[in-house]
């Protein structure tokens, strides 16, 4: 699942490493480099996207003004003051700038609440603090701001003032931009206009610069527009016009953005502009190593494993829960809050708990796409869309595009997959259009299976029985010594069980890592690749990347069988224009295949050592047998099984299948369109969450 980070930042890497990214892409093991020099497309100074049209000025536009932003100017302090938009409604985001004389990158901020009805606040350790007030009324607010580097041996000054805010009632837009959000030079920034009403008709859509410099911006989604914050010589604030015509009426709207200037960026590591992140707990004894050592544009070598050792190496089991939060770098408070609550919540085996062990760090940025692991930090990175509990979260989380999804376009075939539970997907599909909440159970599957593949990927490479071994001085020494020594748990597979389809290793590089598709991999039909992949003993398509996707993938689908009961499809199927489940039609398919005698004896060699708490001969022996799925039936046709799967064509299936999707779109009022309720949500895609 990933970004102006990820893509330029996986191809940019000078080290030889492991990295290893969820579902997809950036696996370079077997290279002197981590740089993949086929995909130097990406390794430049431009974010992913069609970024390259300039952005009017409001003032070119009809009866609009320039420069027309009006910002109240509240003093409490010398140093310290806000800048307040003129007004606040209810319903309506909202935005507070606290101004320091200095750029924002040195010091720390932390908002809260004082009095009013509760807020959500979506960005409390930011200068630019943007809120949604539900209803009207006076506010009291409080910034608390720390000198992040004072001069040595000088104790850090602080301020702290109260601001009063009153919120209006509620002004019944038709429309709103969101959110508010303060961004690092260099970095992509999305944006998302929103419908408020599901009678909006919206006719025309147009945005423009109503203050601050000049952008580049990528209209491909003239709702969702990204542009690259350009570079500045201090913090500036960019407000950007959204135009609309709804209902027959004009509807404007303003979004703010604070571009901040930031350190030049000299590591080699991490090329790109990051997002700014902080300690999920500030009082933690590895606060500030987290920030330097983990996701920095100033790292320029590994850090030592004396300062950041694996969590296992200074936690007991009993006391992962802690240490964990000490371990935890975001973006924004909320990601931590939520990670923290689905493991008290939504593991009660352990089995994560258990897994952290090998991790030196969890990073969740809203910048983060797709997730991965990364020996040469020892750190988890993950994607924060698999962790949004409320619309409000969700608007905090970058919108960029994965940079793979162009990869294998030339291929003649599809390889959709999904999980599923009692015939139907076991995850609730949310449109971004959609301001509804999800429950943390809806989380489940997921967050589950992303942090099964993950944290394989992370005991792969450094096992809890090796912990005590373990002498550094840095990790990716360790990680040399394991990986000479063919001590990785993936390479014990390989060794033992290898992959043997040529066509399928060959199409994984053109699949995941973006190579071009020779004249002979662009005319395999899809019953060709069906061939190749049932003949053989992998579990999914991304497992032909790498030996340790491969592993991971086994793993990853045993345990969201054996623990949550969810059931992974895999299909090959055609690959007509604009491909929906509605439309692609299945070559060959498998419920279940992890429950295939040679696929399960190959999970069985590597899951105990994975995650030593478990018995793996046991979890084989429980995996379902699998069910063929009906060839010639859509993808949305096949979701409903019968339960025996010596029913090699069921055909009743194909012929019968309820596509309630089809249902609900000729009911448009039916309280069922909430589109949470759809049962088939756009295409996932091997390698892609």
């Amino acid at each position: 699942m990933e970004r102006i980070s990820f893509s330029r930042l996986m191809m940019g890497l000078t080290l030889t490493f492991a990295i290893t990214a969820c579902g997809g892409g950036g696996d370079d093991l077997n290279n002197d480099s981590a740089n993949n020099n086929s995909n130097n497309h990406l390794d430049n100074d431009t974010p992913t996207g069609n970024i390259g049209a300039s952005l009017a000025g409001c003032d070119t536009l009809s009866g609009q003004a320039a420069n027309d932003i009006q910002w109240t100017l509240v003093n409490t302090d010398p140093a310290l003051q806000f800048q307040v938009e003129p007004d606040y409604y209810a319903e309506q985001s909202g935005a507070i700038l606290a101004k320091m004389p200095n750029n924002s990158a040195n010091y720390q901020y932390h908002w809260q609440q004082l009095s009013g009805e509760p807020l959500t606040l979506l960005s409390p350790h930011s200068p630019l603090l943007a809120f949604e007030p539900a209803s009207e009324g006076t506010y009291t607010l409080q910034v608390n701001v720390v000198e992040k580097y004072p001069a040595q041996d000088s104790t850090p000054q602080t301020w702290q003032e109260t601001l009063n805010i009153n919120v209006s009632g509620v002004k019944n837009l038709n429309a709103q931009v969101r959110v508010s959000h303060q961004a690092t030079q260099g970095s992509l920034v999305s944006l998302r206009h929103h419908l408020m009403s599901d009678t909006a008709a919206m006719t025309n859509l147009t945005w423009c610069i109503a203050a601050g410099p000049n952008i580049l911006v990528d209209f491909t989604q003239i709702d969702r527009p990204l542009f690259a914050a350009p570079s500045v010589t201090k913090d500036t604030l960019s407000s950007l016009r959204a135009i609309a015509t709804i209902n027959g009426e004009t509807v404007i709207d303003d979004v703010h953005v604070l571009i901040t200037k930031e350190e030049a960026i000299t590591s080699h590591y991490f090329p790109s502009p990051l997002t700014r992140t902080f300690a999920y707990n500030a009082n933690s004894p590895y606060a500030a190593t987290l920030e330097q050592c983990v996701y920095s544009n100033t790292l320029t070598q590994p850090c030592l494993l004396s300062s950041l050792p694996l969590i296992g190496q200074q936690s007991s089991q009993n006391a992962m829960k802690a240490a964990i939060s000490n371990r935890l770098l975001v973006s924004h408070q909320w990601m931590g809050d939520n990670f923290m609550q689905f493991l008290e919540q939504m593991d009660p085996q352990g089995d994560f708990l258990t897994l952290l062990q090998s991790v030196t760090a969890i990073v969740i940025s809203s910048d983060i796409r797709p997730s991965f692991y990364w020996a040469l930090t020892g750190a988890i990175y993950l994607d924060p869309d698999n962790l949004w509990l409320t619309a409000n979260e969700r608007d905090t989380i970058s919108e960029e595009p994965d940079y793979r999804s162009q990869f294998g376009e030339s291929l003649n075939f599809l390889i959709p997959w999904r999980y599923v539970k009692n015939n139907d997907y076991a995850s609730e599909y949310y449109s971004i259009a959609n301001r509804g909440a999800r429950s943390l159970d809806s989380l489940t599957s997921d967050l589950a299976s992303l942090l099964y593949h993950e944290l394989a990927h992370a005991n792969d490479y450094f096992p809890v029985e090796l912990h005590s071994q373990l002498q550094g001085p840095r990790l990716i020494d360790d990680f040399e010594w394991i990986s000479n020594a063919d001590l990785l748990i993936s390479t014990k597979l390989m060794q033992q069980s290898p992959l043997t389809s040529e066509p399928l290793l060959d199409l994984a590089n053109v699949s995941f890592r973006g190579e071009e598709a020779s004249s002979t991999q662009q005319a395999y039909t899809p019953n060709d690749v069906s061939g190749f992949f049932s003949q053989d003993h992998a579990n999914a398509y991304y497992a032909y990347s790498s030996q340790q996707e491969d592993m991971a993938m086994l793993f990853e689908e045993a345990m969201m069988s054996y623990r949550f009961g969810i059931q992974r499809d895999i299909a090959v199927t055609d690959k007509p224009a604009n491909a929906t489940a509605n439309n692609i039609t299945l070559s060959w398919g498998q419920r279940g295949r992890i429950g295939e005698e040679k696929v399960s004896e190959r999970f069985a060699l590597i899951g105990a050592s994975i995650l030593p708490t478990i018995d793996a001969q046991v979890i084989q022996s429980a995996l379902p047998a699998p069910i063929e799925l009906t060839s010639g039936s859509t993808w949305a046709q096949s979701l409903t099984q019968t339960l025996n799967p010596s029913n090699k064509q069921n055909e009743k299936n194909k012929d019968n299948a309820l596509d309630k999707h089809d249902q609900l779109m000729a009911k448009p009022n039916s309280p069922m369109m909430v589109d949470k309720h759809r049962p088939h949500p756009p295409l996932k895609l091997s390698g892609q969450r």
